[in-house]
């Protein structure tokens, strides 16, 4: 995974770097994600579990200039991005016609390092089996998301970023509405896909788009009307910005 651009010396708002990262998914025979843990020594999200993923490069820019979030240029960018680290990080291949669009995620304006996240969703390629890049990973797994989501403590406390928490999340939600790995990829094309932006507070926390004081805390956001709010009213509204407990509890 590559690093995004650090703030400025003078303080100004770092442009996030355009990354694309792929949820890689199973039935085994439940929902299984396949996740990596990045090596330790890493500056970037060192010891964290995370999906494949990584920045876009020079080759992959295509019509990424674009200005606005979520176009399709940066959309398709971050899609053959997302393929190129897969193969890199788990020696699995897939193709961008085969990824699934599912959220956004930009790092928060008062971070140092930054990314404008595009998530995949992909079906596990049949006949490959992954393995890690030992220079960025030093473990992998197949995980069930529900292990996180809806226990408190979880099944699992794995040190993870918000973001890939949240997504696990979102995830997991899915299946409990349509079942099956070929259902939710069936069913992710219509859902809406709204854009969250967290912002840093105190003590390295994160604060979440839904949250109702969100809007007064200082940094920049993202609007989300009343509607998108309700949808996430019993979601954590704020986490650690990387824990060992999913739920930052």
């Amino acid at each position: 995974m590559s690093t995004p651009e650090r703030t400025a010396p003078d303080g100004t708002i770092a442009i996030p770097s355009l990354a694309g990262t792929v949820i890689v998914l199973r039935e085994a025979p439940q929902l299984q994600v396949l996740m990596l843990r990045r090596q330790r020594t890493l500056r970037f999200m060192g010891g964290l579990w995370a999906f494949p993923g990584g920045a876009v490069d020079a080759t992959e820019a295509g019509n990424a200039h674009e200005a606005a979030r979520g176009t399709a240029g940066r959309i398709e960018a971050a899609a053959r991005a997302a393929c190129r680290e897969l193969v890199e990080e788990a020696q699995l291949t897939v193709r961008p016609p085969q990824l699934t669009y599912f959220a956004h995620w930009i790092t928060p304006s008062r971070a140092q390092r930054r990314f404008d996240t595009h998530f995949f969703l992909a079906l596990a390629p049949a006949n490959q089996e992954p393995h890690v890049h030992v220079a960025e990973s030093s473990d992998l797994g197949w995980i069930e998301p529900g292990q996180f989501a809806y226990r408190d403590p979880p099944i699992l406390e794995l040190p993870m970023a918000a973001p890939t928490q949240m997504v696990l999340r979102e995830l997991d939600q899915c299946r409990r509405l349509h079942g099956s790995v070929s259902s939710i990829l069936a069913q992710a094309p219509s859902r809406d896909i709204l854009t969250v932006m967290p912002k840093l507070i105190e003590d390295g926390m994160v604060l979440f788009p839904w949250d109702p004081g969100y809007t007064q805390a200082p940094g920049e956001g993202v609007d989300w009307d009343a509607t998108a709010m309700a949808t996430r009213s019993d979601w954590p509204h704020r986490l650690p910005s990387a824990s060992a407990h999913p739920m930052g509890r």
